[in-house]
């Protein structure tokens, strides 16, 4: 579904009748809806570093050179992937504070190993290295919405963007926060009903189910946590 779609499904969950645009609307309940609709994407985003958020990227390291730009799409390293070459070793990624500062102050030999740290959209290596080489690893993407030609973004600007996460999380997540906007009394229902179907999706992407518990997010506590973590 498009984003268009989304927001009349929620509306005609909700009992209300369907409109024809949003994000080009002049009424401020259409452009409100949009706002919720990106507001719910973030949190559905942020809630669980989905694998199909996942990416694969390269830097090339030279002799010299501290600093490195991030993929502009960069949000979270998916942890212990990165890897000098094919696999020779391990690059530590990241380094705590302490650790980091007694590296980059001290005479301590780093062995030849990578270590990095990130610094805003850059990351900064410390290495004894004297040859360049390349590292891959894999990270989790922050553009949750692609647009009618298939390029991806963050937010959602126009009515055919469509979600690449979970339609379904996004229907409830909208309805549930619209709700709560417009102080429907049925808010916190809908709300658990974003809950349930948020930890259905997560155990679809990470192939396990769930039990209870609790998972971060979202304000308050679920009544249900992945029985393993990536």
């Amino acid at each position: 579904m498009n984003l268009k779609d989304i927001l009349n499904n929620v509306l005609s969950q909700s009992g209300f009748l369907e409109r024809g645009s949003f994000t080009t609307a002049s009424d401020p309940d259409s452009l409100q809806m949009v706002a919720i609709a990106n507001r719910a994407a973030y949190e559905i985003r942020d809630y669980f570093k989905w694998t199909e958020l996942r990416k694969q990227a390269e830097i090339n390291i030279q002799p010299g050179q501290s600093r490195y730009q991030l993929p502009a799409d960069f949000q979270d390293l998916v942890p212990n992937s990165a890897w000098e070459g094919d696999g020779e070793r391990q690059v530590e990624w990241p380094v705590p504070d302490g650790r980091w500062f007694m590296y980059k102050f001290t005479s301590y030999s780093a062995g030849g190993t990578y270590r990095i740290r990130k610094y805003g959209d850059e990351i900064e290596v410390i290495s004894d290295a004297e040859d360049s080489t390349a590292f891959s690893y894999e990270y989790i993407s922050k553009w949750v919405v692609q647009d009618a030609q298939g390029a991806r973004k963050e937010s959602f600007t126009a009515d055919d963007d469509e979600f690449i996460l979970d339609d379904q999380v996004l229907v409830l997540g909208i309805q549930a926060h619209w709700a709560q906007t417009k102080l429907m009394p049925q808010y916190q229902e809908w709300y658990a009903n974003y809950n349930r179907k948020m930890q259905e999706a997560i155990g679809r992407s990470s192939s396990g189910k769930t039990i209870g518990g609790f998972q971060r997010g979202m304000g308050r506590r679920s009544p249900y946590y992945p029985t393993w973590q990536k």
